[in-house]
């Protein structure tokens, strides 16, 4: 005969020959795998799926020729659209002195950051940046701009 009890009580055997078992439910089951399941992710790490941040590196400008980068980003789901709505800011500083920085708006969808880079001094520029892993990297173009700008972005956590 065979009686469930106190886990500490498992595999005794008691006076009157009944013998303590442990019954381990389903749910006991798909918990531990799901432990085990998140233990093993954690040997490779992946990128959170929000973009949130800030990402350090550079901006190879047309005009003003490569500086250092400072982008942050923050992620909004829209409830009415669906899409990710990001804001920000933005900071870049170049060898010819330049220093350009200001909001950044936009949207975040499969990997791909699509943002406005605005500024008080100069023409906003538009980028497109695709995630690899923790780096951003693509190009930008000024908008409505007398002098065309443009250049390439990459910046990583």
């Amino acid at each position: 005969m065979r009686a469930l009890v106190p886990v500490s009580d498992a595999g005794k055997r008691y006076a009157d020959g009944v013998e303590a078992t442990l019954k381990i439910s389903h749910a006991s089951h798909l918990a531990a795998a799901a432990i085990l399941s998140l233990f093993l992710s954690g040997c490779s790490p992946s990128p959170p799926s929000a973009p949130d941040g800030t990402y350090t590196g550079t901006m190879q400008d047309s005009l003003s020729g490569t500086g250092t980068l400072t982008l942050t980003v923050y992620s909004m789901l829209d409830a009415l659209t669906g899409s990710v709505d990001i804001t920000g800011s933005w900071s870049a500083t170049f060898p010819n002195g330049t220093h350009i920085s200001g909001p950044v708006t936009g949207t975040f969808s499969a990997q791909t950051l699509s943002i406005i880079l605005a500024n008080e001094t100069s023409c906003p520029r538009s980028a497109t940046l695709t995630r690899s892993g923790y780096t951003f990297s693509g190009s930008f173009a000024a908008l409505n701009c007398s002098m065309p700008d443009s250049g390439t972005i990459n910046v990583s956590k």
